[in-house]
């Protein structure tokens, strides 16, 4: 992207309110990068899960998806 204006962040929606995102930083000048990071709060049921994070920036029509899948061990569960 050099030569490219920054990229504004303007919102990261969960799939669910159980997914929650947060950007390091809220404007990417060219060349640059943000950590996202994903904080899921799984339920007690074992299995399989997908969960996503809609990416929103400059041009809101046209969001990139992060999607996550996993498995949620029975043993993982307090």
């Amino acid at each position: 992207m050099t030569g490219a204006p920054p990229l504004t962040l303007q919102e990261l929606v969960g799939s669910c309110d159980c997914t929650v995102a947060t950007a390091s930083t809220d404007t990417i000048p060219a060349g640059g990068s943000a950590m996202i990071t994903v904080r899921i709060a799984t339920d007690t049921v074992p299995g399989p899960f997908i969960h996503w994070v809609d990416i929103y920036y400059n041009e809101r029509d046209c969001p990139e998806r992060l999607t996550l899948h996993g498995y949620l061990n029975k043993t993982n569960i307090n």
